[in-house]
């Protein structure tokens, strides 16, 4: 039996695609803007609509709850905010799909022994100011240092967006929560990949978050002229960057199952057709769930990288970016929405992410499980981005089902 209707989410994710909708069809909604507060607004005005007491914290969290503040709740949460020209489900499905359990609460006058909550994370995206996650970085107390210190592209900083926004940066500390507050986080999200269509499945269970390090290398060589210089006397930057891009596709290859690496971005100096290049700056992105086989292929990916600047006779630099743990997800939990999955007639993988969520810092204050929906052709982050609506009514009634037991428990 299923009891959520997919209308009831479609529609509320058509409404919030009002604000910010490009001429593509796609959203540019970027936190703490115009177009950011008119969806807050909606979204908060659902919340109420379902006898849910509504608060929004110093870091810009909307938080409703339907219960008792006194007891532990099972919290599920996602994102508004978007990325550049992006797409209406990433994040918002994971609103809405909340919503939808809270107005179905609210029909059936459930009254939860333990309170249900929904978390609108602020920024998760990270597109007006970088760094990504902030709302649950500043839940859980590891928002970094420089975080209100980055700026936009017009240069207003994190700090001056939240004060014009109506919020007072320097009580961030005044939106820390403990793991007294929770019982349980649960996220449902587009998979934006491929792995469910490969499975030719609607729905996916998360076992466990990939952690992705970032780093640079910079090969310098000799900006020589492009027709008088010898194949055998140059020093191309750019033949080293193309050769070690091409071996890290078998290091990650080798060094697991799950272990991606991608060279997302070349800067090739001095970019001049009759040039040969003479500096090349590339990024890494290196990610699993599986540390060990991660550290394996960063490792492998540094040596080939001393390895070739050798071998072509060039200096080379490695830049520490950033590095993100692995998170592994609750076993209990997962086991709940398994069980629950069968006991429904409901189809399901259980799987890993590869991107970051907010569901990853919640792990530091609860026990977390992701519900994934089935992206088509993998598509993401661009006004393509297309779930089925019997995917997303399997995955909200699943999560519903999964949430009644835990709200009765």
């Amino acid at each position: 039996m299923q009891l959520i209707d997919y209308n009831t989410i479609g529609e509320m994710l058509q409404e919030l695609a009002k604000f910010g909708r490009t001429p593509e069809g796609g959203v540019t909604r970027y936190s703490f803007t115009q177009n950011d507060m008119k969806a807050r607004e909606l979204v908060i005005k659902w919340m109420k609509e379902c006898d849910m007491s509504v608060r929004v914290d110093e870091a810009g969290n909307i938080i409703g709850r339907l219960g008792d503040y006194n007891k532990p709740a099972v919290a599920l949460g996602s994102h508004i905010d978007s990325v550049p020209n992006g797409g209406i489900y990433d994040g918002p499905l994971g609103v809405t799909t909340a919503i939808a359990i809270a107005k179905k609460l609210k029909e059936q006058n459930i009254k939860p022994v333990n309170p249900l909550e929904i978390i609108v994370f602020s920024d998760e995206e990270g597109a007006r100011f970088g760094g990504g996650l902030f709302g649950s970085k500043v839940m859980t107390g590891i928002l970094e240092e420089d975080a209100l210190f980055r700026v936009d592209e017009n240069g207003i900083s994190a700090f001056q967006a939240l004060q014009d926004f109506g919020l007072d940066p320097s009580k961030l500390a005044n939106a820390h929560r403990s793991s007294s507050e929770f019982k349980a986080y649960i996220e449902v999200h587009i998979e934006q990949a491929h792995v469910l269509e490969e499975s030719n499945l609607g729905v996916g269970i998360v076992k466990g978050i990939a952690g992705p390090v970032h780093f640079l290398a910079e090969f310098t060589g000799k900006a020589d002229h492009a027709g008088a210089t010898p194949m055998t006397m140059r020093k191309d930057a750019l033949l080293a960057a193309c050769e070690v891009a091409l071996t890290t596709e078998s290091i990650a290859k080798r060094a697991g199952e799950t272990t991606v690496a991608t060279v997302g971005k070349l800067e090739v100096s001095p970019g001049a057709t009759n040039v040969i290049p003479g500096k090349v700056v590339m990024s890494f992105d290196v990610r699993d769930i599986n540390l060990t086989n991660r550290e394996w292929a960063v490792m492998e990916i540094k040596q080939e990288i001393a390895r070739v600047a050798e071998k072509r006779d060039l200096d080379y630099e490695i830049t520490e970016l950033s590095a993100v743990a692995p998170v592994l997800l609750s076993e209990q939990l997962v086991d709940i929405c398994e069980i629950t999955a069968c006991e429904h007639g409901i189809e399901a993988l259980t799987m890993i992410s590869g991107a970051a969520h907010d569901a990853m810092n919640m792990t530091k204050l609860t026990d977390v499980v992701m519900l994934f929906v089935k992206s088509v052709a993998g598509l993401s982050h661009c006004p393509q981005e297309y779930s089925y609506p019997d995917d997303i009514k399997e995955a909200a009634n699943l999560l519903y089902f999964v949430v009644k037991k835990l709200i009765e428990q």
